[in-house]
């Protein structure tokens, strides 16, 4: 009995053990995170007033980073449209936003100046002055932009937000490695809204420090290259290297946008040429078949009509011959009729022939 006893406690435990391990694995707050990866392949969509990209992960749903005139959104959705079907969550946590494995300063100081505690970004509490936004319940997490984090987001590759919807975290990676260069696109399109309006703090400072600014401020040039006339110059801080590093990129984005635009005007121009050639040409063919045709069917009438002529002919004699018979002996007959002409003068023709034929 003991023993019997001893057996069933071990394989109660056993498959109690198994039970757990199993729950465990399907929900366990230390599992590996999960990953979403947004790359290069995956083009920017720029418009007057959003530079935006859109990327599907394994859970099905899909993570756009928009940066606004003045914030940078992320946002989760259960379709690409997701201003139309976002992911409404009770208890979004937002671990961390970091740019080619750094954490964003300002997203630091977003935790050091949010209610009640400074783990993570928690939905429902607020940060001072609305820099940070956790918006959990439309799938929306905004960080509103200054210059010091659109430059790092310039010059970074990877952009990285780390959120916590439920108990296992979710590493959603975009490459921006290219972002410098939509960026530009849009800035040189002349209809965009510039993406810094204002400054916003990076870190909290000991005490406030007074700069006094120049009286004045030296601006530079730049200026697109020799016949490209409709990209317009962009204005810099002479003595500021970041701007003018950045007017230049402007610059560029926009000569090659124009390269590209003159490359398409050049080949469709070609495509055209080509395609009146080969219409000419084909135009050239018919003709030639059409008038090949005609020839050939005037050739083949002449000659159904010389071949029809030699069988009347050969008809004729037959039946002139078959009515000399019948006029040698002084007589006429209505199928000879069609030949009176071939008889001889005492045969004449009979008017009654005509009914009977």
């Amino acid at each position: 009995m003991g023993k019997r006893f001893l057996i069933l406690s071990c394989a109660l435990a056993g498959a109690l053990l198994s039970v757990s391990t199993a729950y465990a694995a399907l929900d366990n707050p230390f599992a590996k995170a999960a990953e979403v990866n947004i790359g290069a392949d995956i083009d920017w969509d720029i418009n007057k007033s959003t530079i935006s990209k859109t990327g599907e992960g394994n859970d099905g749903l899909y993570y756009r980073l928009a940066l606004h005139k003045d914030r940078m959104i992320l946002q989760v959705g259960e379709s690409r449209d997701v201003d139309a079907e976002p992911k409404a969550y009770k208890a979004l946590a937002v671990e961390d936003i970091s740019i080619d494995g750094k954490r964003l300063p300002l997203f630091q100081w977003c935790l050091n100046n949010q209610q009640s505690h400074n783990r993570f970004l928690q939905q429902g509490l607020e940060v001072k002055d609305g820099i940070c936004v956790n918006h959990g319940e439309r799938g929306e997490v905004t960080v509103k932009l200054n210059k010091q984090t659109l430059d790092r987001i310039e010059q970074g590759q990877r952009l990285r937000f780390t959120i916590r919807p439920y108990r296992k975290s979710i590493h959603i990676n975009y490459d921006i490695s290219d972002f410098s260069e939509a960026y530009a696109v849009h800035q040189a399109s002349g209809e965009s809204e510039s993406v810094v309006v204002a400054p916003t703090p990076i870190a909290p400072v000991a005490k406030e420090v007074v700069v006094n600014k120049p009286a004045s401020v030296k601006m530079c040039r730049a200026v697109a290259p020799k016949g490209y006339t409709s990209v317009r110059a962009i204005e810099y801080v002479c003595n500021d290297a970041s701007d003018r590093r950045r007017a230049e990129n402007t610059i560029a984005a926009a000569v090659k946008k124009e390269k590209q635009r003159r490359k398409r005007i050049a080949a469709e121009k070609e495509k055209q040429r080509l395609a009146a050639i080969a219409a000419k040409k084909k135009a050239e063919e018919e003709r030639r078949k059409a008038e090949e045709a005609r020839m050939a069917e005037e050739a083949a009438i002449a000659a159904s009509e010389q071949k029809h002529s030699q069988i009347m002919d050969e008809l004729t004699r037959k039946m002139v011959g078959v009515c000399n018979k019948m006029w040698k002996r002084g007589k006429h007959r209505c199928y000879c009729e069609k030949y009176i002409e071939y008889a001889p003068a005492d045969i004449k023709s009979d008017p009654t022939c005509k009914n009977k034929s």
